[in-house]
């Protein structure tokens, strides 16, 4: 349902995606082919950044929405909003985050590799979430990026589909 959800059109990595950040001066977006992903760097904590675009769905059936991704320092969300027939926003979302613990002073000495997200591991791992929007539902926009986190974040293959 999302185009260019692997980021792999020539032309154009970003195609169909929009970046919005309040702060576009401290992040950098590049694609890597190498990892066939797009990365988005920050550097600095202040601001979020995030690529989204706006997906149409029938009003009433389960959807899920993921992402693979590579998070070596930083904060990630993925998260989708609602909006109605009209464009209005319906309180309505799902969303999902995960954290790096690279940049955590207290990592590996006080925080044991048990108890960090992939175990201290810089691994893709995929993050989801899934949604059951009522019937005033008529599109999402789905983000994701940088949540207020310096660092780089790795994201490809990002999906939004009807679950049968």
């Amino acid at each position: 349902m999302l185009k260019n959800p692997d980021f792999q059109d020539k032309s154009n990595h970003r195609k169909h995606w929009k970046f919005e950040s309040m702060g576009d001066e401290i992040f950098t977006i590049k694609y890597h082919s190498d990892k066939k992903a797009i990365s988005i760097a920050s550097c600095s904590n202040e601001f979020s950044g995030y690529l989204g675009q706006y997906v149409t769905i029938k009003p009433g059936k389960r959807y899920i929405c993921r992402a693979e991704t590579l998070l070596p320092r930083g904060r990630i969300l993925l998260y989708a909003i609602g909006y109605g027939p009209n464009g209005e926003t319906t309180g309505t979302e799902g969303r999902i985050w995960d954290y790096s613990y690279a940049d955590n002073p207290l990592f590996p000495e006080f925080i044991p590799f048990a108890y960090s997200p992939g175990e201290g591991k810089t691994e893709w791992k995929t993050i989801s979430f899934e949604l059951k929007p009522d019937k005033k539902i008529t599109k999402y926009q789905v983000k994701i990026g940088s949540y207020f986190g310096e660092g780089i974040l790795y994201v490809r293959n990002v999906e939004f589909r009807e679950i049968k």
